[in-house]
């Protein structure tokens, strides 16, 4: 939904769960 985790999701060097870090 967070366009930004998208964003880090798409991203190769970020992994799922910095992703969701990121997000939360």
């Amino acid at each position: 939904s967070d366009p930004v985790a998208s964003f880090r999701l798409a991203n190769p060097g970020e992994t799922k769960s910095e992703s969701f870090r990121v997000s939360g």
